[in-house]
């Protein structure tokens, strides 16, 4: 895939313009992940609210029936329902792996087998999560289609 860059300081808009002779997944999946970049999550952190790039978030998970959005170093609190979340991170890098949880798929590293049919999922950053064996297929599929 040739990449180029046009760089003009008249430009007013950033656009990202993908040629392709069909529109297969791998394309499909390079657009969510360019659509992803600069999209944010509104969330709140010390009672302010805030707009969090959700290329920062590494996981989403639901504790005790509020959601918390979980970044590198931070921890954001999200009002809405894991559900909810889920629904408007469809179109990017982000994954259920079990009732409680979302992983964005950018940061995993690996995944190894783990107890009662599960497995575990390496961060990139050491942290580790539990894909629930209900939700393995979603990840095999995830990344059976996206050789990006």
């Amino acid at each position: 895939m040739k990449v180029e860059i046009d760089e003009n300081i008249e430009y007013t808009e950033e656009i990202a313009r993908l040629q392709c002779r069909y529109k297969t997944t791998r394309i499909r999946k390079l657009a969510y992940m360019i659509q992803q970049f600069g999209m944010q999550i509104e969330a709140s952190k010390e009672e302010k609210t805030i707009q969090v790039d959700v290329d920062d978030i590494l996981y989403a998970e639901t504790v005790d029936r509020r959601t918390f959005l979980y970044s590198d170093n931070e921890i954001y609190y999200y009002k809405g329902t894991l559900t909810k979340l889920e629904e408007e991170l469809k179109v990017t890098s982000f994954l259920r792996i079990s009732k409680t949880t979302l992983l964005n798929v950018r940061y995993l590293n690996y995944v190894k087998p783990y107890v009662n049919h599960r497995l575990k999922a390496t961060l990139t950053n050491g942290e580790y999560l539990i894909i629930s064996r209900n939700y393995i297929q979603n990840l095999k599929d995830y990344l059976k289609n996206s050789e990006v």
